[in-house]
């Protein structure tokens, strides 16, 4: 009992283990990780444009989250509604072609590179 107490409170064995934890944290989560990333980032990037807000406007910070998030919804519907219907007619095409494609194969009968295959 007296090594354990030992082992945990000298400082390089602590901190060993901590990565140790971190790292089986980090692999057993590999599959979210870039959903956590992006959270943070986001989180970090809201919180600065809050920050700076307040400065300037010197206004209530609930008040100018409410407004950055309505106004980042607002941008995101503007953006689904322009685009949507470009890629949904994209989309369409391709599949036409692609259909097209294989029921109409090309079929090439004097080429120099199939005689050789």
């Amino acid at each position: 009992m007296n090594i354990a107490r030992s082992w945990l409170h000298n400082k390089l064995t602590v901190r060993i283990i901590t990565l140790i934890v971190i790292t089986v944290l980090l692999v057993s989560i590999r599959s979210m990780l870039q959903l956590l990333l992006f959270t943070f980032i986001f989180t970090f990037l809201i919180g600065r444009l809050q920050q700076t807000l307040r400065r300037k406007l010197t206004l209530n910070s609930t008040l100018i989250l409410i407004v950055i998030y309505i106004a980042l919804i607002g941008a995101l519907g503007i953006v689904g509604y322009v685009y949507i219907p470009v890629i949904m007619t994209q989309v369409t095409e391709l599949v036409q072609k692609l259909m097209y494609f294989y029921k109409h194969p090309l079929i090439i009968h004097s080429s120099p590179i199939l005689s050789i295959i």
